[in-house]
């Protein structure tokens, strides 16, 4: 059971039957085959706790130390909701940019993904971080037909309102 409260997850007890915190556990058994996923939990505990600096080392920590793929977009989904909650949109965008686009990503990540894209386009976006991302994202950005209507729908609302 996870207690988020203290962002120290027990995931399995040590020899004398104490709780080992998710923390403890990767110090401890940094080439478990649990270790990525204790290090994703970690930081998505940390990212709940909103000690966000904490969680995204975490994440980028385990981007460098554990390649799988699967694991890897889903650290990089959750540092682009670390940056939202941040409110860091173009950065979240910038990090977003390749799972939206990738073939080899997991289709629930990817799809997660452009959900968080359409979210940040069509409500979070200052007017000035929309020129950015026409700018720096004119077609192949967002790719999805959907999420490109929405950014003109928004686009247009901001030009009529400001």
């Amino acid at each position: 059971m996870c207690h988020f409260a203290s962002a120290k997850c027990s995931i399995t007890r040590d020899v004398c039957g104490r709780p080992t915190t998710l923390q403890e556990f990767l110090a401890k058994f940094p080439r478990s085959r649990l270790a990525p996923d204790a290090a994703y939990l970690r930081s998505l505990s940390l990212l709940h706790l909103k000690r966000y600096t904490e969680a995204r080392g975490g994440l980028e920590e385990a981007q460098r130390t554990y390649p799988n793929a699967r694991l890897q977009a889903s650290f990089i989904l959750t540092l682009a909701k670390v940056s939202v909650a941040e409110e860091q949109y173009i950065r979240a965008l910038d990090e977003l940019h390749g799972l939206t686009a990738a073939r080899q990503i997991p289709a629930d990540v990817q799809q997660e993904a452009r959900a968080l894209s359409i979210d940040i386009v069509g409500s979070k976006l200052t007017p000035a971080e929309l020129e950015t991302v026409k700018r720096r994202w004119p077609v192949e950005f967002p790719s999805d037909y959907i999420l490109l209507r929405l950014a003109r729908e928004a686009w247009s609302r901001r030009a009529h309102s400001g």
